[in-house]
């Protein structure tokens, strides 16, 4: 049985992460990446609702992701088959202006 299906992602998905303890802020989230570079975060509790926060930060798919703060769904590291490994600000752009 499947408890929500997680649309939106392209090319597959390539990379998924929980964050520590399965929570960031007040919910359990977790991360994806994608076939498009693009890493998402997601509240299990909403998933069906779509992802919570987004950046597209890599050319070409996501290799690797997690979660770099616990009480935060809008950032994440990733790796990229483009060779790049990125701390992302899941800012729904390109994932810049990050402030740790």
């Amino acid at each position: 049985e499947t408890a929500a299906a997680l649309g939106g992602h392209v090319g597959g998905v390539t990379a998924v992460s929980p964050s520590p303890n399965g929570q960031a802020g007040s919910g359990g989230a977790f991360f994806t990446g994608d076939g498009a570079g693009t890493v998402r975060a997601w509240d299990w509790r909403r998933a069906g609702g779509g992802a919570v926060a987004s950046a597209r930060g890599h050319v070409g798919s996501v290799t690797a992701v997690t979660s770099l703060h616990s009480s935060r769904a809008d950032v994440a590291a990733s790796a990229g088959v483009d060779g790049v490994v990125r701390v992302l600000s899941l800012d729904g752009a390109d994932g810049g202006g990050i402030k740790l």
